[in-house]
């Protein structure tokens, strides 16, 4: 692990500015946790968060990353709130029109080069496709405004993140310390996860109920970042010579966390895309992975010695009977993913297919923005979004049609066979792995249109397309 603070002094001052940014941030959303919404405190971290943002790019993008790895949607969807008002403008989109703003000045005084390639002019074809769908969306197809605005935006305002993280890193040095923030801001979620275990329920959990029974013990939102870095830390640990002692233990305490999120398809999606980093990097590795998966196996049984101990030494305590509920708890939640019956599955089946049924005759061109369906089964009778149908894909291609939807698919397409092109081998394959991670994890919840999940997504890609390209020579 690299130093937080590099030697260079240009990037130390944008570290510094980072580090600025994410505290006034934080200090913002502890406050409003405390003590509600402050308009004016609000608005001293916004101006403060776009100048900083503006001046250094990499600072804003890195602030938005950390932010939202520790406080999720308390950042990313705190509304601004005057008098009975409520003005979906929110902190994230502060520090990112602030970056975009940043880097627009640097194109025009030619300090960043941008050759477009394929995946550029795909993505930039899919938001062009976005913005019509929008106007007929509200002037012809009869879509509610603020759903339909709310769909714009998200595949619009976000996806910008692709180009930006390209443009903004171009430097190894410059990923590298914003690799070392990322590091270091999932390790408070361990803290989340603990409050989950000792309170019996995590924090934010009440917003995603269980269709099982049980309790989670960390938010969703956590537990898919928690996902990506235990991708990460299998990457390195599989393909990276280095030391990975670090690594090496915090991967199953991330693994742990997921399980007790409860979150059964990002449990289906970290198997498959593990299974994925096993089967790349095994055939040139097997001694050190055979080595590797029999010190997790140990860690593993002595787990289960150490609960079967405790049970058995203090069987009527009352952590003994909790221990013992949860364990079933979560064999049920596994056992459930084979329940056609379980309320959360029938729903989601239901609702794909209502939706297909009203948008099939209209596939090519889509039913368009803002639309709902309505939904009659037994137990749930209401309206359902159809960018709210829990598949980010299926919902793309309802609302907007064959051919973006095509295009899009391209894109990601482009991006994933192209970093065969990266010679790092181990972010190659943490790349693909993430990718395919989150391919799938989008299938069973609306991914695309939540910020807090997306930014991640197209982050991931522009990244990607920084690593196959290269970076520029680097001066330090």
């Amino acid at each position: 692990m690299s130093l937080l603070i590099s030697k260079n002094k240009a990037f130390s001052s944008t570290q510094v500015a980072a580090i600025f940014s994410i505290g006034l941030f934080s200090v913002l959303m502890l406050f409003i946790f405390a003590f509600g919404f402050n308009l004016w405190f609000f608005i001293l971290a916004a101006i403060a968060g776009l100048i900083v943002s503006i001046i250094w790019p990499a600072a804003g993008l890195t602030s938005i990353i950390v932010l939202t790895l520790i406080f999720a949607k308390q950042f990313t969807l705190q509304p601004i709130i005057i008098g009975q008002s409520v003005y979906k403008f929110y902190p994230i989109d502060v520090l990112l029109i602030g970056t975009y703003i940043g880097i627009f000045f640097r194109l025009l005084k030619k300090q960043i080069k941008w050759q477009l390639n394929k995946a550029d002019i795909l993505l930039a074809l899919f938001i062009i496709a976005t913005f019509i769908y929008f106007l007929l969306s509200v002037s012809v197809w009869g879509g509610q405004f603020n759903l339909a605005f709310s769909s714009f935006k998200n595949y619009t305002f976000y996806p910008l993140l692709f180009y930006t993280f390209y443009l903004v890193f171009d430097y190894k040095y410059k990923f590298d310390n914003f690799r070392n923030f990322c590091f270091f801001a999932v390790l408070p979620i361990i803290g989340f996860f603990a409050y989950g275990l000792i309170n019996g329920q995590g924090l934010w959990t009440e917003i995603t109920p269980l269709s099982t029974e049980g309790s989670r013990f960390l938010d969703f939102d956590h537990a898919f970042y928690l996902s990506l870095a235990i991708l990460a830390g299998l990457a390195v640990q599989f393909f990276s010579k280095k030391d990975n002692r670090v690594w090496f233990w915090l991967t199953p305490i991330y693994i742990f966390g997921v399980i007790g999120s409860m979150m059964r398809h990002l449990w289906i999606a970290g198997i498959i895309a593990g299974i994925y980093l096993f089967l790349a990097s095994y055939p040139n590795n097997s001694r050190s992975i055979k080595k590797l998966l029999t010190g997790y196996l140990l860690i593993f049984l002595s787990g289960i010695f150490t609960v079967f101990l405790i049970v058995n030494l203090f069987p009527k305590a009352s952590f003994s009977e909790k221990i013992i509920n949860e364990q079933n708890n979560i064999i049920q939640r596994a056992y459930s993913l084979s329940d056609s019956n379980d309320s959360s599955i029938a729903w989601r089946n239901f609702v794909w297919s209502s939706v297909w049924k009203e948008g099939s005759d209209r596939l090519f061109f889509g039913l368009g923005f803002g639309q709902k369906v309505f939904i009659e089964m037994p137990g749930y009778l209401d309206y359902v979004e159809v960018r709210n149908m829990h598949n980010s894909f299926l919902a793309i291609l309802m609302q907007m049609g064959v051919i973006p939807f095509a295009i899009l698919a391209l894109f990601i397409g482009n991006i994933f066979i192209n970093l065969k092109k990266v010679k790092d081998i181990a972010v190659k394959y943490y790349f693909k792995a993430a990718i395919i991670f989150c391919l799938i994890a989008f299938m069973f919840q609306p991914y695309l249109e939540a910020n807090f999940f997306n930014i991640f997504f197209w982050a991931i890609l522009g990244l990607s397309r920084r690593f196959y390209e290269g970076f520029a020579n680097q001066q330090i």
